[in-house]
């Protein structure tokens, strides 16, 4: 679902790239934080940071479930 909302919201690149890190996320509480902040980021790449965030980062092997809010604020 998220993805098909990642592809209206910001194309498909952006939800092709979203898919390995949603993929490796099993806790229901991350999806739901991303669900909102789908809604409340502005942009794709602040999008990609949340869910790199939350499903851990691919190029480290690094894997997280969770974590604290994102609140689209860059830093």
């Amino acid at each position: 679902m998220l993805l098909r909302q990642l592809r209206r919201r910001f194309g498909p690149a952006i939800a092709d790239r979203s898919a390995p890190w949603l993929a490796r996320i099993r806790d229901l509480g991350a999806l739901e934080e991303l669900g909102d902040q789908l809604l409340i980021l502005a942009d794709g790449e602040g999008w990609l940071r949340a869910v790199r965030e939350v499903g851990g980062d691919s190029t480290t092997g690094e894997k997280t479930t969770g974590g604290a809010p994102i609140d689209g604020a860059s830093g």
